[in-house]
Formats: structure tokens, C-alpha cells, sequence
């Protein structure tokens, strides 16, 4: 289900429908046969008025002019913002407005001690991630994580936290295993934006953030002053994008280790 960088996700859409055609010719047919028993003057007006009441209420949305809009179906509307989506984790069950983790062998995420806590046992490459199951809006947004100083240096591992369309386009944020904080964007099967930057302290917040048609990749020790550690032009529609975050280990590692994620858009 899960790739490297990305994965897509599929929307079904619902198709509109409308019987107002079926009503009309009933009430066309009725007209027809009062004509017939020389009740035409009536029944003439009663289908003329039943056919301008059909009509109208086909209309869908209009313009100032009246005029009709398309309809442009579910695929087309920006999600809600991402900070209409909040979770302390701290209850022990994963929030149903997350997708089932996706996780290989060696890896494993649960809801535990007040954090969404992934595991990696060191012993093979392996992947671990959680994905919102609906899609939000990052556009003039930001969507962060709380996620407290990683320690362990071992190059084959990155944690990061990522948005991806249905394409399966993604920007994507985190920690690497040489001690930076990396960014890349991934259109198609081109990556087309890639930078590292000090890891330093190990700032405790990361956030993903869009405004103006550009991408800043920010960190923060209090969540209150933010660093700009990298940033790009916005490189694809952010109005309807999925979070997910999570952990890749590429290679075995010298021993297990385990990260944990406190708080999702919620800070102190």
C-alpha cells in the first residue's frame, strides 16, 4: 500500500441523479389522454405549468445571471483545513479519522503511553507508516508534529511526515539518519525538489507549512519562534492531499530502536 515516498489513494465518486425527465413524460402522457376525452384546454395548461415546474427544479447552481454552474463532482473540492484534525494520542486506540498503519516486517506502530510509538527492530529493512484516511486543504495551512529529539544516528533510517495526492505526488519532511533534516518533492517519478539541513539539537516540533504558492519545512524547540530549514515553490494542488508519517529503514541496523510521536497539530 505503501511506497517509499508516496502511495496514492483512490475517491469514489457518487454520481448525481435526477427523475425530473421521468416525471415529465408522465405528466406529458397524461395530457395527452384528457385530449383525447376533449379536455384539451386544461389539460394543456396543467402540462405546460407541470413541465415549467419540472424544469426548474432540474436547475442546479447558477451564476448572477442565471445562467447554470457545473457541477464538478467531489474530486474538485478542496478538504477541510488540517487543523480541524487534532490527536493527543492518548487514549490507547488509534483515531478512526486514521487509516489502518502500514507496516512491514521488523516495524510496528500502536497508540501507547500517550503517543503513537513506532518500533524498529534493527534487524531488516522495513517501513512503518499512518496515513489520515480523508483528505484536508494545506493551502495557506500547515500541518505539525510533535516529535521529541531522536538519538539514534544510524544512516539507514529516516522518520519524516509527508502529504500526498492522489496521484501520489508528495512533499515530504523528516529526520535522516546522518543527522539532517531533509526535504524532497516527489511529481510523478521525478524529484524535483531535495535538500538537507542541520539537524542541530533536535528541535522538537516539524512542520509542513503553504502560503502564497510556496512550501516552507520549519522546525521549532517551543513551538512558539519557527526556523525555516528549507523551502520551495508549491509543486502541485495542496487543496486535497493526505498526511501520513512514519519511519523507513533501508538496511539492518546495529539495534532496535523506537521513536514516538506525542501530539498531531497539537501544541502546548
Amino acid at each position: 500500500m505503501v511506497a517509499l515516498c508516496a502511495f496514492g489513494s483512490c475517491i469514489a465518486l457518487n454520481p448525481r441523479f435526477a427523475d425530473e425527465d421521468e416525471d415529465g413524460a408522465s405528466e406529458t402522457g397524461g395530457a395527452a389522454s384528457s385530449t383525447e376525452s376533449g379536455t384539451d384546454t386544461d389539460s394543456d395548461s396543467e402540462s405546460d405549468t407541470d413541465s415549467s415546474d419540472s424544469s426548474d427544479s432540474s436547475d442546479t447552481e447558477s451564476d448572477e445571471s442565471g445562467a447554470p454552474l457545473p457541477d464538478l463532482g467531489d474530486a474538485a473540492r478542496d478538504g477541510p483545513p488540517f487543523d480541524s484534525f487534532v490527536d493527543d494520542f492518548e487514549d490507547g486506540v488509534i483515531d478512526p479519522r486514521w487509516s489502518a498503519p502500514s507496516c512491514s516486517a521488523g516495524c510496528s506502530v500502536e497508540e501507547s503511553n500517550g503517543a503513537m510509538a513506532y518500533t524498529l527492530s534493527g534487524s531488516q529493512a522495513c517501513s512503518c507508516t499512518l496515513q489520515t484516511l480523508d483528505f484536508y486543504s494545506l493551502r495557506d495551512d500547515s500541518v505539525l508534529l510533535d516529535v521529541p529529539a531522536i538519538t539514534n544516528f544510524h544512516p539507514p533510517l529516516r522518520f519524516f511526515m509527508a502529504v500526498t495526492n492522489a496521484n501520489g505526488d508528495t512533499i515530504e519532511y523528516g529526520f535522516d539518519g546522518d543527522d539532517v533534516f531533509y526535504a524532497q518533492v516527489v511529481v510523478g517519478d521525478s524529484v524535483v525538489f531535495s535538500e538537507t539541513s542541520t539537524y542541530g539539537s533536535g528541535p522538537r516540533y516539524w512542520q509542513i507549512r503553504e502560503q502564497g504558492g510556496v512550501v516552507y519545512f520549519e522546525s521549532s524547540t517551543d513551538s512558539a519562534a519557527w526556523d525555516i530549514e528549507m523551502e520551495t515553490d508549491t509543486p502541485f494542488d495542496v487543496g486535497r492531499v493526505w498526511f501520513y508519517f512514519g519511519s523507513v529503514v533501508e538496511d539492518t541496523m546495529p539495534s532496535s530502536i523506537g521513536i514516538s510521536a506525542p501530539n498531531y497539530n497539537i501544541v502546548p
